[in-house]
């Protein structure tokens, strides 16, 4: 029997989970079955459980790759010359979000899911302390840009950092709940709000 690849068993664990958020996306999460996800997977039943034991692994794993992708993107952008003022960098990172989701309903069903069950608590935690750190890196290395001194730099970031990351959450909650302008718009309207407020002064 042949021998199957890392590369292919990587491309049946990301076909799995992209088939389980579009199931998310459209039943919820608690109504969805492992039937709908092996429906839509195209997989059998069997082929399914050797990557994952059942829905709840699944739920952690959507969780933990949604919160993670925003840290690679944090990662890319923290690489770019110039750096992203933050309003560009919060437009950037919701942009990366909505393009990787089928719906940005999922997002609040997984922080829901959080509170039931003490596993994806600790992934969502972990994935937001790692984001937090990657964030609070991307701002020391900008407002270093703009003159301040290494310690300053760190203290602002992690001032500021806090508030932005509420920034991106609110926008996703009213994108979800279909009240939030266009993200160009909301980039728009950071860049107002928070002008001067970000300043190296």
């Amino acid at each position: 029997m042949p021998k199957v690849s890392d590369e292919h068993k990587a491309e049946q664990r990301e076909r799995i989970l992209r088939g389980t958020m579009e199931v998310f996306a459209r039943k919820g999460v608690g109504a969805t079955t492992m039937g709908d996800i092996i429906e839509v997977s195209g997989l059998s039943a069997g082929a399914i459980y050797g990557y994952y034991s059942g829905k709840d692994d699944l739920i952690r794993q959507a969780a933990e790759d949604v919160l993670m992708s925003r840290r690679a993107d944090l990662e890319r952008l923290a690489a770019g010359n110039p750096l992203l003022p933050p309003h560009e960098l919060i437009h950037a990172l919701l942009s990366g979000l909505l393009a990787e989701l089928p719906g940005p309903a999922i997002v609040l069903q997984f922080w829901a899911q959080s509170h039931a069950d003490a596993e994806v608590r600790a992934v969502a935690e972990r994935a937001v302390a790692t984001l937090g750190a990657a964030m609070d890196s991307y701002l020391t290395a900008w407002f270093r840009s703009k003159g301040m001194t290494p310690a300053r730099a760190r203290t602002r970031a992690a001032l500021v950092r806090p508030a932005l990351i509420s920034l991106i959450q609110g926008y996703v909650v009213q994108t979800a709940l279909g009240i939030a302008p266009d993200v160009d718009a909301y980039a728009v309207s950071l860049a107002a709000a928070l002008d001067g407020g970000l300043g190296p002064s």
